[in-house]
């Protein structure tokens, strides 16, 4: 396989063996169009989360924050074996624009989950769904101000309802904690206690571990640096679980990793 960079600024799908072997699946790039293995403009740049994968189909699925007709990002499939990149919806700043995070795959109506961080009716974002086919859009909730706006984070599927955070809105305008059902389409503000004393500003997902959500705040806490919290929706009982400090690490904006009773995660400053 050959690829070739001719830009400063390049994005790529890869695989890595267990070996640590590393394959360049495909770059994304403003390059020529006779680049064959390079995303242009039109089809979508500057992916920000992670690649879902269907098992079902056999296909990984993810989004661009930017390119397409309006410049509002893109949904895409690419097949790992055949190597084949398909745009399957290009977003629009009134359906939704600009998703930061990743998709989740129901397999039993094989419908794609997902946020936007922008757009929509009150121009802070939407939850949505697209079917992995057919292309279909639906905007199934338009974020406002007072029940919470601008996810940058995912979805997380616990028993057919949807789980995410916002970065701002609520009470605080600091963010809440939600549910989304996807067969009634209702939307609840089930955790609005995000300030500075709690923590506050969530940028990454959501994990489920034994039925409880686990999570971090980019900001907030005693030292404004963050913090790590469980979530018990069936509770609704938020425990604030550690506030980083800058000796050991600051301001988090990824989630969190279970495995083995322990919870990994990283921060993006530390002060040494």
């Amino acid at each position: 396989m050959k690829f070739m960079m001719r830009t400063k600024r390049a994005y790529t799908i890869f695989a890595i063996s267990a070996a640590l072997s590393l394959a360049l699946l495909m770059g994304i790039s403003q390059v020529t169009a006779d680049d064959r293995l390079s995303f242009v403009y039109e089809t979508g740049i500057r992916p920000t989360g992670s690649l879902t994968f269907a098992d079902g189909v056999n296909k990984f699925f993810g989004m661009t924050s930017a390119g397409g007709v309006a410049n509002a990002g893109v949904v895409f499939s690419f097949e790992p074996l055949t190597e084949n990149y398909s745009v399957i919806r290009e977003f629009s700043g009134g359906e939704g624009n600009t998703p930061f995070g990743d998709l989740v795959y129901d397999s039993g109506t094989g419908l794609l989950y997902g946020m936007t961080s922008a757009g929509g009716a009150n121009g802070v974002g939407v939850i949505f769904s697209v079917h992995s086919e057919t292309g279909a859009y639906t905007t199934l909730h338009d974020f406002v101000d007072t029940t919470g706006k601008i996810p940058f984070g995912s979805l997380t599927l616990i028993n057919g309802v949807l789980y995410g955070m916002t970065s701002a809105g609520g009470t605080n305008n600091a963010g809440v904690i939600f549910s989304f059902n996807p067969q009634t389409q209702a939307y609840t503000k089930i955790f609005d206690g995000f300030s500075s004393i709690n923590g506050r500003e969530p940028h990454g997902s959501l994990i489920s571990v034994d039925g409880v959500l686990y999570g971090m705040t980019s900001a907030g806490g005693t030292n404004n640096a963050g913090v790590i919290f469980s979530f018990n929706p069936q509770t609704q009982a938020y425990t604030l679980l550690h506030e980083f400090t800058t000796e050991e690490g600051t301001n988090p904006f990824g989630s969190l990793l279970y495995r083995n009773d322990v919870l990994y995660g990283m921060t993006s400053q530390n002060e040494i």
